[in-house]
């Protein structure tokens, strides 16, 4: 259920990634949207990760970014419908 992710580092507390709902039927050719960010603290279980952008019912994104900046104070979130054009939040 992750692809199309890279991963940002918070220090030695955890790192943000994105991931996907796993699809029903045939996961690896099914659609791939409502794609999320997430935030994993080390030492932890993934099902305990913090959702902190997407699963919006009325906005679908199909690739969402976290980046945080070098002195790691901000997140940075980038959000797309399609391969062309962006949002940043």
């Amino acid at each position: 259920d992750i692809k199309f992710s890279g991963i940002s580092w918070l220090g030695n507390q955890g790192f943000y990634y994105s991931s996907y709902d796993k699809p029903k039927g045939s996961e690896l050719s099914a659609k791939t949207d409502q794609h999320k960010l997430y935030f994993h603290k080390l030492g932890t279980k993934q099902s305990e990760d913090q959702l902190i952008f997407g699963g919006f019912e009325e906005e679908k994104y199909r690739y969402v970014g976290g980046y945080t900046s070098d002195d790691e104070r901000y997140l940075f979130i980038s959000a797309s419908v399609s391969t062309s054009g962006n949002k940043l939040f």
